[in-house]
């Protein structure tokens, strides 16, 4: 009589092919008859089944009953194929023909934060979604458009929406001359108050005054006669430079 080993190979159980019913009736049988012939390969069949098995744990002092209910409650699964998710999956308990396989994941990397791995694969994007309060980002692209309008471009990364304790958000963007000394007082840029001065501009009317003409010489030596006039007008502040002008009558 072959040894339980032998009928096993045999019938391609123990080989990595797995084992099906039909396998599992194969070995009730060549147990019977290793019992019916009282073969002394008891423990041949006890480690091949707590192989195939180990939960079964089985035991040389175990009855030919207990290793056919042993037999019997093994379960032929086939070729399992799994699909991850967000939750752990359980494997059925039993035995596998060595076709079933995991789903591969394919992790588009530049979309996974770095420091976070997916399926084994790692991701790339930066993370700055505490940027505001850990040091800022520079823009990748900055322009203004002349119009009133200034686009930043920020870097590829995460951002969440937040600002630090003094209300500043993640992307910052230096120019030295952006002070307020570089912009009118009055205007403001961005809510940035202009403190500089500039030319104050204003103008007004005011009729001719009825004083008597008086003599004014000339560079070539003749005299010129012109009535004096004089300006009323509340400009709001002191100008530094008048022009005057007078329409012909």
């Amino acid at each position: 009589m072959p040894s339980i080993t032998d009928a096993l190979r045999a019938r391609g159980i123990g080989s990595g092919q797995g084992i099906s019913q039909t396998d599992l009736t194969a070995l009730i049988d060549v147990t019977n008859a290793a019992e019916a012939n009282n073969d002394a390969i008891k423990t041949d069949v006890v480690n091949k089944l707590n192989s195939l098995n180990p939960a079964l744990n089985l035991t040389t002092a175990a009855s030919w009953s207990t290793i056919r209910a042993a037999i019997a409650s093994m379960q032929y699964r086939g070729a399992q194929v799994i699909t991850p998710g967000p939750s752990d999956i359980t494997i059925p308990a039993g035995y596998h023909n060595g076709a079933g396989v995991v789903k591969g994941v394919n992790v588009p990397r530049d979309k996974v934060l770095t420091g976070t791995t997916i399926a084994g694969q790692a991701g790339v994007m930066p993370d700055y979604s505490n940027a505001q309060n850990t040091g800022k980002v520079a823009p990748a692209n900055i322009k203004a458009d002349g119009g009133g309008t200034l686009t930043i471009a920020p870097q590829t990364g995460y951002y969440s929406l937040g600002v630090d304790s003094l209300n500043y958000g993640s992307i910052a963007v230096y120019d030295p001359n952006y002070i307020p000394e570089n912009i009118l007082s009055g205007k403001s840029i961005f809510g940035i108050e202009g403190t500089a001065g500039g030319w104050k501009v204003a103008n007004g009317y005011t009729q001719s005054s009825s004083l008597n003409g008086q003599n004014y010489p000339t560079t070539s030596g003749a005299t010129i006669t012109r009535a004096p006039f004089v300006i009323s007008q509340n400009f709001g502040f002191t100008p530094k430079v008048i022009i005057a002008w007078k329409n012909k009558a």
